[in-house]
């Protein structure tokens, strides 16, 4: 009996421990229940703020993904490469070369950013000063090899640079922000329209001049890029050359030659005689007191 009486009581505390439990958890589910309607009526008393901003994030999160993938995937082999090139040459013809330079620019489309051009007009045939002109044009990218090609039969190229930038990964980055941006902007003005406390006003109308700002320097970012790599930036630096002239020489002429080298030389090397003793003169006339000095020390110890 007192066996049975064990057992008995054993399976009843188990039980109450069970019942005890199972009405724990009811508790916690209830109460987390409860609190989560409790939160969700919050928001909406808010006037839906919270939940749209959310819907928002969510919404931005997703398009802004959605349109880097798309956008990538739209632009792919479309490189955005930014060319620039410094040619310096000579040419005989500096006003003609000039011309050319010009006219050719703006007949394949181009401009000139910048043009400076120095030295003295040669007009009179006495005047050999060289002139120099400096160029900053922009040629269409389409037209850049072939504007090189006949630049350079102008005059003589002593020294030409092309180099590259790519830009492509940055330029796509940029755009894809930019139409992110564009969407959040396009979300907050449908919550300002839906919106009537001045508090939320207040707020979406500071997050709005953010975005929009952002959106100004990207947009101003792909301008810059797009100019820069539509149109390639040539320097040019143009010096003007006169032509060697060379007169033939006589025999006599060279004979009267050689002796008037031969004359400058030794009049050189007098000179250079003169200048030398010139400058050691001052320490011969000390050498020379000191010497004496020393004589007449010499004898006077000599007779004593």
């Amino acid at each position: 009996m007192k066996k049975k009486f064990k057992s008995i009581a054993v399976i009843l505390m188990l039980m109450i421990m069970i019942s005890f439990a199972t009405g724990g958890c009811g508790s916690k589910k209830a109460s987390s229940n409860n609190e989560s309607k409790s939160s969700i009526e919050v928001s909406k008393g808010n006037g839906g703020l919270s939940d749209g901003s959310t819907g928002v994030a969510k919404d931005e999160g997703k398009s802004g993904t959605d349109s880097k993938t798309n956008l990538k995937a739209s632009l792919v082999g479309q490189g955005k490469i930014i060319r620039n090139g410094i040619i310096q040459m000579e040419t005989l013809s500096f006003d003609v070369a000039v011309k050319q330079i010009l006219s050719k620019t703006n007949s394949m489309g181009g401009y000139v950013q910048s043009s400076n051009i120095s030295g003295t007009s040669i007009e009179a045939k006495l005047s050999e000063q060289s002139r120099k002109g400096v160029f900053i044009l922009r040629v269409p990218k389409t037209e850049f090899d072939a504007f090189i090609l006949q630049i350079g039969n102008l005059g003589s190229i002593t020294n030409k640079q092309i180099s590259t930038e790519d830009v492509t990964s940055a330029y796509f980055d940029t755009q894809a922000h930019l139409k992110s941006l564009t969407i959040q902007e396009e979300r907050l003005l449908e919550l300002l329209k839906k919106t009537g406390e001045l508090k939320d006003i207040i707020v979406l109308e500071k997050e709005l001049s953010t975005v929009r700002y952002e959106i100004e320097g990207l947009t101003g970012n792909l301008k810059k890029w797009d100019n820069l790599i539509d149109f390639c930036t040539l320097n040019i630096e143009l010096v003007e050359v006169h032509k060697i002239k060379e007169n033939p020489v006589s025999f006599v002429g060279k004979i009267v030659n050689g002796f008037v080298s031969s004359a400058k030389s030794v009049v050189d090397f007098g000179k250079s005689l003169i200048l030398t003793i010139s400058i050691l003169i001052p320490y011969l006339l000390v050498l020379s007191i000191i010497f004496l000095i020393v004589r007449y020390i010499y004898k006077y110890i000599k007779k004593s």
